[in-house]
């Protein structure tokens, strides 16, 4: 540090232009004030001059002898500065208004006269001196001063006697005659006085200053030199050095593999800490400024934007036992000074311009780039002064008191470039074995650290600067002393700033980094040795002790003793002060500080992400089953562009991490965002966003399901609070003893939680959610809009929206979501998948031996609903299912039906079709029964209620209704049990059956087509189920402790309902008669084998008209809260939409459920005419006779009557003989028959036309009869 106190040298001996003497004070004008308190210090010192030699004139000869000075004042000194050349600059030094005061002794000789005495002199006020000095460079541009002169010797002075008294012994006559050459005297005093104030400022361009002058310059060309390539090449060292040292040591952390090792996370982590510093974020003062410039302000700066910097740090470099800062000790034949550090302040820390950090350049050498507008450095010195005690020492001050003068030396850089690259060789193994437990104490940090490096050092370190501003300085106990010293700064400056900006880079290149790695390696040897971890602990981790202060961890209830170190607590307080402070509106400084920098480099807007592309993409490209591509060709269901905004709105209450004092294993958490007061949506920009695409496909030619939705949906939240409580155990002994190789291990983490009982908690799980909740404001809102829609009524889906907020649909569904997201939180479901993932992880940790992990549970818990759940989706199905009834009327609404569609006939002229108006040509009987039928069926009859009804009705209460004319039809599947929930469907009731107000069908309107309209005063259908949930929460089970199923009825009735349909039918005449018998004797074969012989088939036309729908309704398991929640959104649905519903559904059933239809039968017939899906032949192993018992008989009866019970005939015949049974074991109030009424009195009217009659006309017999029915004989 030579260099830096040859600085210091030269600016005192420019400013030290006089030697200090010591004054009395007197009376001075106000110019002389600016040397006041120099002038105090002077008159404590005296100085002696040497004896001038003999005065002789004239014959009188007078010695002066013990000339010694003292009340030294000077009123004014002045440095002055001037550019004369590139190789010149002058420096003019003036003092004026020199006073002083000399004593001395005096002798004389005069012919036969002598004496002796004391005399006194005084200077003139108006005495003053001066000299120029000139120093040289070869050129000023590119090199330093280098040899300093006075130009022709020139030294001016004008040192004025003002009085002269004498008084001695024998004066006088004698006495009265040196009066009278009194002017001589004056003149050889003043001439002594002005030799001596020249020669003093004559030492100022000496040889010494030469030299001093020479060895700056010495200093400062040396970096001015082209650097050697040891010091130019930043990759030397790791090329010509650590190939030794991995040789011998191991292997080092490669930071070009850091990836391999540790995973992508570490460069996400790197490129988010560049980013988070290196961002762009508005300032206070509206200004774009850089992270690092606010994280340095709110963490380093003081309220005038300061840096201290302890200056014992400094000072150490001087001496290694420095107690007292001292930076400079100097001692001369004037003064011993000693110089101290009192403090150092940095200015402009927070203005970084650009910042490129830790960009990897080699396997072990990162660059990193700093450029900043400004540093200004304020060094405070204090300089204590007093009298030389040298023996040499023509001072004389024992009197005098130690002078200390405290100034400040200021200067400024600007434009600066910082460009380093760092060299890191960690030892690999050395640094994966480090257990966490040594790095939470601060003070093991740096030698754990240390004791993994191998060879830590700069390789590169430049500094360039476009501009120095001249240095000031200022405090001095004088103004006029603070002008010389900036004065004489401000000279230096201008002759050394060139060479000084050009020399700067190597300087920093050659010295500091030397003097730095030196530091370095001294560093590494001292402190590179990591303590080890305490003794294991046994038990699990208090939070209290981990998180907080050893004080507040005591007042809550743990230890205090901070058993797990104290880095983690002293994270947590910086945390809490710089990330967790609030403002005077209750926003974090965390929005700042770390929100909007992340937010803006993902987004490029403050507080808001933007996940481009899909997110979840539910793609069915091509569907398999064929029935299915009835309704569809594929499907697809795909969430994209996900924005969220108001990020940046984190807000008190917000605690992370927090230790509960009642618990050691309890963490709460709270988190707020958003505004905190109800204010406009549409004025609030904190207000919490999110909004994404939401794209609904439905592909095939010819669906009429098909459609393409592209949608932007957005969710609206004012402010949303999570609170949540986690219990967690972490085992103390794996905490501590975790090695620094596996910190990236997901699986080593995890093991750390013990899931064991024990742990001495409820749960066996090692982590579990004590209570979630999370509050969101009422001012909720969601908003829809159509990218790309082709169902055009989407426009207005956000009145639909309106609808349902109005209705608080959505803040239902929002409360039991959040009810039944928190309870499966909190389940033993989630605890026991907990448990399964601590188990496995413990296995997969690779510095966890498997004998030591847990055992893995033989059983986890399944997952169990709740009754709320249940009751959550009930009334989510209940009310989803008419709000899509609502966008499907939307649709449809207002359409025009279509015409009745064309049904193609493929092949129709080369087969022959089967006549649906000339039946008879098949069956002579046929048209006549159709025609009966059509009469009965669709004619009024007499019910046997004595009710005047049509034909159907009858039929229907006959056969297959109830008393209250309703067709409940058991349902064999009993439904299923999962996760707690059994559910059973009893039955399907078909309610309306007994209401027919016209039925008239099978009416032919082509040889192929027939038509049908059915009218009926209800229709509808009524779902039964048993329903219960295995929750042990619940008050039924508690009170009943048992698992008895409810029952829940769903019902859907509707008023004044029309049937309008057409369908074509193509039946192949000779398929048809081909067909055997024994290939429709079991009803599974029935509908492929008729479907075998249809050439084309299809619905022409479909439309449905309702006059109201009477009812949609839930009814019983539900709680009565939910039951009024349903009740009333259903009101309110058919308060507002249901005009719209009943408008749409003709359109809907014309273009929707008509095209469906047709597409499922088109699937069956294509299916039919397949390999494997053709009619099957009957069973040729059948021979002999027909067992009657195995044809009608079900398998018990069968075997009861000896049978074999195998449904060896199919099973038609068993199903219509129990249906015939059951009708003629049916019987009227007289005992009779349903049958005669049914079948008999019909058929004998219509061929006798008498009632129970037959007659046959002509011969009996004698007529031959050819009875072949393939697969039977009869």
């Amino acid at each position: 540090m030579r260099n830096v106190f040859d600085f210091l040298f030269l600016l005192r001996a420019i400013s030290a232009t006089t030697p200090p003497t010591p004054i009395k004070m007197r009376s001075l004008q106000s110019n002389r004030a600016k040397f006041s308190t120099l002038n105090q210090i002077f008159s404590h010192v005296s100085f002696d001059l040497p004896d001038p030699p003999t005065i002789s004139q004239s014959g009188l000869d007078l010695t002066i002898t013990e000339l010694s000075c003292q009340d030294l004042v000077v009123e004014d000194i002045s440095l002055d500065h001037k550019f004369v050349s590139d190789t010149s600059q002058l420096l003019d030094i003036d003092i004026s208004g020199l006073q002083v005061s000399c004593d001395f002794r005096w002798e004389y000789r005069w012919t036969i006269f002598n004496g002796r005495g004391d005399g006194k002199a005084t200077l003139d006020r108006a005495s003053s001196a001066g000299i120029t000095l000139d120093f040289h460079s070869a050129d000023y541009d590119i090199l330093p001063p280098k040899h300093v002169t006075i130009p022709n010797d020139k030294c001016t002075s004008n040192i004025q006697i003002d009085n002269l008294d004498f008084d001695g012994d024998g004066l006088g006559i004698i006495a009265g005659i040196i009066n009278l050459f009194e002017n001589l005297i004056k003149r050889v005093v003043e001439g002594e006085l002005g030799k001596l104030v020249c020669e003093e400022l004559a030492d100022l361009g000496d040889d010494e200053l030469d030299n001093i002058l020479a060895m700056i310059s010495d200093e400062i060309e040396v970096y001015l030199q082209p650097l050697p390539d040891d010091f130019s090449n930043p990759l030397y060292q790791e090329t010509n050095i650590l190939n030794d040292i991995s040789d011998e040591k191991g292997a080092l952390v490669n930071f070009q593999e850091i990836e391999t090792l540790a995973g992508e996370w570490i460069q996400k982590a790197l490129e988010q800490l560049d980013s988070l510093l290196g961002s762009g974020t508005s300032s206070n003062n509206g200004q774009n400024d850089l992270g690092i410039n606010e994280l340095i302000r709110s963490s380093l700066l003081d309220d005038q934007g300061e840096f201290s910097i302890d200056p014992s740090l400094i000072s150490g470099f001087f001496s290694d036992e420095n107690s007292n800062n001292i930076i400079f000790e100097g001692h001369d034949k004037l003064t011993e000074t000693t110089m101290s550090l009192v403090s150092i302040r940095v200015q402009g820390l927070d203005t970084f311009k650009e910042l490129d950090l830790l960009n990897v350049v080699g396997n072990y050498t990162v660059r990193n780039l700093l450029k900043m507008e400004r540093l200004t450095f304020f060094i405070e010195l204090e300089a204590t002064m007093m009298a030389s005690s040298l023996s040499s020492s023509f001072i004389d001050a024992s009197n005098a008191k130690p002078i200390t003068e405290v100034f400040t030396i200021a200067f400024t850089a600007n434009d600066i470039e910082i460009d380093f690259t760092i060299l890191l060789a960690l030892n690999e193994m050395t640094l994966g074995t480090i257990q966490l437990g040594s790095m939470l104490h601060t003070t093991n940090i740096l030698p754990c650290l240390f004791s993994a490096i191998d060879k830590a050092s700069f390789t590169g370190l430049a500094l360039t600067v476009t501009d120095l501003v001249p240095p000031t300085m200022t405090g001095f106990l004088d103004r006029g002393i603070d002008q010389i010293m900036s004065s004489g700064a401000t000279a230096l400056f201008n002759m050394y700033e060139k060479a000084l900006i050009r020399a700067m880079p190597n300087f920093f290149q050659l010295f500091v980094r030397d003097v730095i790695n030196d530091y370095i390696d001294g560093v590494v040897s001292l402190l590179g040795k990591c303590p080890d971890t305490k003794p294991p602990m046994s038990g699990f981790v208090d939070f209290r002790d981990l998180f907080l202060d050893p004080d507040d961890a005591l007042a809550s209830g743990g230890s205090g003793d901070a058993p797990y170190g104290n880095v983690i607590p002293w994270i947590m307080d910086i945390i809490d002060d710089q990330l967790f402070s609030a403002d005077e509106s209750g926003q974090l400084s965390v929005n700042e500080l770390m929100v909007r920098p992340l937010t803006k480099s993902q987004s490029g807007i403050e507080g808001s992400l933007h996940f481009n592309g899909t997110l979840i993409d539910l793609n069915k490209r091509q569907v398999t089953r064929k029935i299915w591509t009835s309704f569809a060709d594929n499907l697809r269901l795909r969430l994209s562009d996900l924005h969220l905004s108001g990020l940046d709105s984190m807000r008190v209450p917000t605690e992370i991490l927090s230790p509960k004092s009642s618990s050691a294993h309890t963490l709460e958490n709270k988190i707020s965002i958003g505004v905190t007061e109800n204010v406009s949506i549409t004025d609030n920009s904190d207000s919490l966003r999110a909004s994404f695409g939401f794209e609904l496909l439905v592909g095939g030619e010819n669906s009429p399901l098909a459609m393409n939705n592209l949608m932007d949906l957005e969710l609206i939240v004012p402010s949303l609070d999570i609170l949540a409580m986690l219990r967690a155990t972490v085992e103390v002994d794996r905490l501590m003893k975790f090695p620094l190789k596996d910190i990236t291990n997901v699986d080593c983490w995890i093991s750390t939680l013990w899931s064991s009982k024990n742990s001495g908690i409820e749960s066996d799980a090692g982590v579990a959610i004590e209570y979630l909740n999370m509050v969101l404001d009422d001012g909720m809102m969601v908003n829809a809009s159509c990218i790309s829609c082709t169902n055009q009524m989407l426009n207005q889906f956000n009145s639909v929206l309106s609808f349902l907020e109005d209705q608080e649909w959505i803040s239902n569904i929002r409360s039991r979501a959040i009810l039944i997201g928190s309870q499966l939180a909190r389940g033993e479901w989630v605890q026991g998948m907990i448990a399964k993932q601590i188990d496995s992880s413990s296995r997969r940790c690779p510095h966890l031996n498997f004998e030591n992990s847990m055992p893995l549970a033989q059983k986890y818990q399944k997952f169990e609903t709740t009754r709320e759940m249940v009751d959550g989706v009930l009334y989510g199905g209940m009310t989803l299912v008419q709000v899509i009834a609502i966008v499907m009327a939307q649709k449809h609404t207002g359409v025009d039906l279509p015409p009745p569609v064309d049904i193609v006939v493929s092949g129709a002229d080369k087969t022959e079709l089967i006549d649906l108006t000339d039946l008879g040509s098949i069956l002579s009987w046929g048209d006549m029964v159709l025609d009966e039928a059509r009469t009965y069926l669709g004619g009024v009859v007499e019910s046997k209620r004595g009710e005047q009804v049509l034909g159907i009705t009858n039929l229907l209460q006959s056969l297959i209704l109830d008393d209250d004319g309703l067709l409940k039809i058991p349902i064999i599947d009993k439904g299923f049990i999962a996760g707690g929930v059994e559910l059973s469907l009893y039955n399907v009731t078909l309610v309306g059956l007994d209401s027919f107000a016209k039925f008239e069908v099978l009416k032919t309107s082509g040889p192929q087509a027939f038509g049908n309209i059915i009218r009926l005063d209800k229709l509808g259908v009524t779902l039964r189920m048993g329903l219960s949930v295995e929750d042990p929460n619940t008050e039924q089970l508690r009170r009943l402790n048992t698992n008895k199923l409810e029952t829940i009825t769903v019902s859907l009735i509707f008023k004044d309902v029309e049937i309008d349909t057409s369908v074509m039918l193509a039946l192949d005449r000779e398929l048809m008669r081909s067909m055997k018998l024994g290939s429709i004797l079991s009803i599974d074969n029935i509908s492929s084998c008729l479907f075998s012989t249809i050439h084309a088939i299809g619905i022409q036309k479909l439309v449905m008209t309702l006059g109201n729908i009477d009812e949609f309704s839930i009814a019983g398991f539900v709680s009565a809260a939910t039951q009024q929640e349903i009740d009333d959104f259903t009101a309110a649905v058919f308060t507002n939409y249901k005009p719209m519903i009943i408008e749409s559904l003709p359109a809907f059933t014309a273009t929707v459920v008509r095209p469906l239809l047709n597409n499922v039968l088109q699937y069956f017939m294509e299916k039919a005419k397949r390999e494997g899906g053709a009619c099957r032949e009957p069973d040729e192993s059948l021979t002999g006779i027909v067992d009657f018992r195995d044809l009608f008989l079900s398998q018990s009866k069968s075997v009861a009557l000896l049978g074999s019970g195998l449904p060896k005939y199919g099973d038609l015949f068993r199903v219509l003989h129990s249906f015939i049974d059951d009708v003629i074991s049916a019987t009227n109030d007289l005992g009779q028959s349903n049958i005669n009424d049914l079948i008999i009195s019909k058929l004998t009217d219509n061929q006798s036309n008498s009632t129970g009659a037959l007659f046959f006309p002509g011969k009996l017999f004698g007529q031959e009869f050819d009875i072949a029915l393939n697969g039977l004989n009869a």
